[in-house]
């Protein structure tokens, strides 16, 4: 085996048992849709994108230039998010920076009143921010001790990001977008019309919901070169919410 894919399975937590955690990050609207209890599905772009042989193989490409051919099977316990890890999620947040301490509903995280730390959904803290009482944080910096959703992986699998389908769109959290895939002739908006005919149907549905997740993944991906148009290997996750209490102290 290739040093490069021993490093991806330790990365990956293989061989270190179940029930490690990861952090991930979720939009606003992805973290309200989990809150909500709509979203129990996630897909994240494969860093390195594969070759799949017509055998069903993947050929994984090592930044030396190495080529290694895997079974199907292999390939998925490369995925980092294996079934019973836990993922905490990172999400774009206020932090305290008035001039006393900060008023009851923030999070205190350590003995200094400055890093306290407030959800978006926290609407006294949404006016303080207005005020100049908070600054807005973004995912990437939450400290695992400010983390209020766990996930815990149930099933992963592999596939194109335009395999998605309506019950899949569904389960990544999307509403009934009737109103919002129409734009303002009453025609449907292009999300909706390049979703369809990439995946060969003729005209989107009245409750498309796959337009919708079209749309918002290119919001988050496109900039990093893996728009929806490009069609990139995704790994597809299955969770399930699981409560605070649960969850062992972790670190920062």
């Amino acid at each position: 085996m290739f040093e490069w894919k021993q490093r991806r399975r330790r990365k990956a937590g293989i061989g270190r048992g179940m029930g490690s955690e990861k952090p991930v990050i979720f939009s606003t609207e992805m973290v309200r849709a989990v809150l909500d209890g709509r979203k129990t599905q996630t897909r994240r772009v494969i860093k390195s994108q594969p070759f799949r042989n017509d055998d069903g193989s993947f050929e994984l490409y090592s930044e030396t230039g190495s080529i290694s051919v895997v079974s199907y099977e292999e390939f998925l316990k490369m995925c980092p998010f294996q079934p019973g890890v836990i993922l905490w999620v990172r999400e774009t947040h206020y932090r305290w920076t008035g001039c006393n301490s900060p008023p009851p509903g923030w999070m205190m995280i350590d003995d200094n009143p400055y890093n306290a730390r407030a959800y978006l959904d926290n609407e006294e803290a949404g006016a303080l921010y207005k005020r100049g009482a908070a600054v807005k944080v973004p995912a990437i910096h939450m400290p695992r001790k400010a983390a209020r959703l766990f996930l815990r992986v149930k099933n992963i699998r592999v596939e194109r990001l335009q395999d998605v389908t309506e019950e899949d769109a569904i389960a990544e959290g999307m509403l009934s977008l009737n109103g919002f895939l129409l734009d303002h002739s009453g025609e449907w908006c292009r999300y909706t019309v390049m979703a369809a005919k990439s995946q060969g149907r003729e005209r989107p549905g009245k409750a498309d919901h796959i337009g919708g997740f079209a749309y918002i993944w290119d919001r988050i991906n496109a900039k990093r070169g893996y728009g929806w148009n490009v069609n990139p290997w995704v790994w597809v996750i299955d969770f399930e919410a699981i409560m605070p209490s649960e969850m062992k102290e972790g670190k920062k």
